[in-house]
């Protein structure tokens, strides 16, 4: 379960890229990249803590609560900004794109442990 905010990070950079490909690479739409670069960058550092962590300690917590409000986040603003793009036909390409970053960051955040202890691995 730990592996789930990695896998989130390399989807968010994916989802950036091909956001930005479908735009046909402008300069405009290279806010996408960047978006997604940086938030699934957190979200592989995250991944990172929970990984360290160990059980009972102050980086557990930190991780855990810190993973699941970062996850939350994410949520509320790939809505926010789905809802924005479904608002306007032309970016309905974009709106798909985002409402799946959506869906798996709110996947993600589901997936978080309550505590270390419990992991898998």
């Amino acid at each position: 379960m730990v592996n789930n905010m990695f896998y989130l990070g390399a989807f968010l950079l994916c989802s950036g890229t091909l956001a930005w490909a479908l735009a046909g690479y402008t300069q405009k739409a290279r806010m996408a990249v960047i978006v997604g670069g940086a938030t699934g960058t957190v979200s592989a550092l995250f991944g990172l803590l929970m990984r360290s962590a160990s059980a009972n300690s102050t980086l557990e917590t930190i991780s855990l609560y810190g993973s699941k409000g970062y996850c939350l986040m994410l949520t509320g603003v790939f809505a926010w900004r789905a809802y924005l793009s479904f608002g306007d036909p032309k970016y309905t390409t974009t709106g798909i794109i985002i409402s799946a970053m959506c869906l798996a960051s709110l996947f993600t955040m589901t997936t978080i442990p309550s505590s270390l202890s419990l992991k898998a691995d």
